[in-house]
Order: structure tokens, then C-alpha cells, then sequence
């Protein structure tokens, strides 16, 4: 069950990229989101763990957009939480309740990761909690499954661009570069475990509440500032 989630939270964290033709067809305004949208995740099918599925479905994943920070918290953490800083790459894992930090080995660049993800228009357009939302699609392998997932992206809400492509140059070098713009925010994803093509169990990741409103400078502040205690880095 752990890895299942772990897998929700990596979709979570990844801003896609719009295709190319789909913009040129219907274009889009958009804006640098500064809010905080609220998720959550359900599980079912064979073989899970039905009373932990349960437990999951009273989670909400919280990320807090701000200029130049992603802060993400869960709700069942209280005083737990990571911050991301986008303008330098850095990761921190904070714990209010100790006053302690400590840096994740692989910095903030594991927060927009595309290395296994391969994205193609499927010519779907949808609308969700109000936003304007293209469709792709992607086939991925994670142990003995095959993974077909669903995202749904809204180029209406986008990361910052600047310090996007300051944390993670991998996009820039992207192999699929020429076809694909317009980054945004994923709202909501669907993933099929599958097992000699049947499927085995799902997980759906989905934005339950967005607000634009801006978020204090006060929740991405470094815990250095605060006079935290430095820990040894986490993996």
C-alpha cells in the first residue's frame, strides 16, 4: 500500500506539459497560480487492504503555491511538512513540533520529474472545479505492473516559469521538446495496475478545493530563519 502512495504523490507533484497542437487550437489563458489546492485519493479493487483504503480516503494532501515555493503538507501530519524552493532546487522536511529540518538528498528537481513519464494528446478536453483541463495518457512499468494512467492538466494555472526551468534543466533537453508547451497543474489523475491485462487495482488522485488565495510569505520561510536545528539529509 505504501508504494501505491508514494506513486500518487509522485503524480501529484508532476507539472506536465501541454501539446503543442492542442494549444494552437484552443487558446488559454493563464496565470502563475498563488493558492493552495487540496487532494485527495482513492483506492479499490482486488486485494487491497480495505480498512488502510478507508484511512486513505479521510486524507487530503495540501500544496501551497508561492513565489518561487511549493509547501506541501498532509493532513494527518500535524506540524510535518516539506518546503520546496524553486529558485535554488533545495528541499527541506520540516517538523515544527521539534524544531528541526533536514534536506532531501535529491533537492526540489524530484518535484517536476518527467524521466518515466511519456505524454500524448488523446484530443480530450475536460473541464474540472472550473478550470479548463487537457487529457493525456502514458504507459509506465512499476515492478511486475503495467501502470496505464490518466492525467488531467490545466494550462490555466501554471509554476512560475522562470524558476521551472531553473530547477530542473532535464525539461529543456526534453526529447519531445519541439512538440510539447505550456506547462501546468495537474488536477486530477487515474492509475491502472494491471496484471496480464486485466486490472488489478486503480488509485485516483483528485483536486477536491482550490484557493487563489495568495499564501502567507510567513509559510516558506527557511527554518534556518527560525532558529531550526539542522539534521542529516534524508533520502
Amino acid at each position: 500500500m505504501r508504494k501505491i502512495l508514494l506513486l500518487c504523490l509522485m503524480v501529484l507533484s508532476t507539472s506536465v506539459i501541454q501539446a503543442q497542437d492542442t494549444a494552437d487550437k484552443m487558446p488559454i489563458e493563464s496565470k502563475t497560480f498563488e493558492g493552495t489546492i487540496y487532494y485527495k485519493t482513492k483506492i479499490s479493487g482486488n486485494g487491497i487492504d480495505y480498512k488502510q483504503a478507508e484511512r486513505q480516503a479521510k486524507k487530503q494532501y495540501i500544496l501551497k503555491y508561492g513565489k518561487g515555493f511549493i509547501r506541501y503538507e498532509e493532513n494527518d501530519q500535524e506540524g510535518i511538512y516539506t518546503l520546496y524552493d524553486l529558485r535554488t532546487g533545495e528541499a527541506l522536511r520540516i517538523n515544527t513540533n521539534n524544531q528541526t529540518y533536514a534536506q532531501l538528498k535529491e533537492g526540489a528537481g524530484t518535484f517536476m520529474d518527467m524521466d518515466s513519464t511519456y505524454l500524448k494528446d488523446i484530443n480530450r478536453v475536460d473541464t474540472l472545479m472550473n478550470y479548463h483541463c487537457d487529457r493525456f495518457k502514458s504507459t509506465t512499468k512499476k515492478g511486475r505492473y503495467e501502470v496505464s494512467n490518466l492525467y488531467w492538466v490545466t494550462p490555466e494555472l501554471q509554476i512560475n516559469p522562470t524558476v521551472y526551468n531553473q530547477i530542473d534543466q532535464r525539461l529543456v533537453n526534453y526529447q519531445h521538446e519541439d512538440k510539447l508547451r505550456n506547462r501546468g497543474i495537474m488536477l486530477k489523475t487515474i492509475s491502472r495496475y494491471k496484471l496480464k491485462g486485466k486490472t488489478a487495482y486503480s488509485t485516483r488522485l483528485y483536486a477536491d478545493k482550490i484557493d487563489e488565495t495568495p499564501v502567507s510569505p510567513e509559510q516558506f520561510i527557511h527554518p534556518e530563519e527560525l532558529g531550526y536545528t539542522e539534521r542529516r539529509k534524508l533520502k
